[in-house]
């Protein structure tokens, strides 16, 4: 009966397995609101940078000084400076790389939760 028994589960595991695994996609789904002031403001940002500067760390770093000194920012916005003056360079990086807006964010989010925590 144990010989039977483990057959049985060794036959159930994977397709329990498999059945689990859309279950886990749709719990980790995106919320199309997480980190948006951080997806708006590096937008903005990207707006401020020359074509042919947008590979440039310090360009990029000086778009984040322009945006953020430029005032007419609201609240938010403010608050979004305040997290990301002090980290331009691992700002700059990824988005040097023309990595998209989000993943910036959510690798920024990895080293200070209220980056994504600011919202519209």
């Amino acid at each position: 009966r144990r010989v039977e028994l483990l057959l049985e589960m060794r036959v159930l595991a994977p397709i329990i397995a498999m059945l689990a695994l859309p279950m886990a996609a749709l719990a980790k789904a995106a919320d199309p609101t997480e980190c948006e002031v951080c997806i708006a403001v590096l937008n903005s940002v990207d707006g401020l940078i020359a074509k042919d500067k947008k590979n440039d760390l310090p360009s990029i770093e000086a778009g984040i000084d322009k945006y953020c000194n430029g005032g007419g920012l609201g609240p938010k916005e403010k608050k979004m400076c305040y997290y990301m003056e002090p980290i331009k360079r691992s700002v700059a990086q990824p988005f040097s790389l023309k990595m998209p807006k989000d993943r910036v964010c959510k690798r920024l989010k990895k080293d200070n939760d209220a980056i994504c925590d600011v919202s519209l």
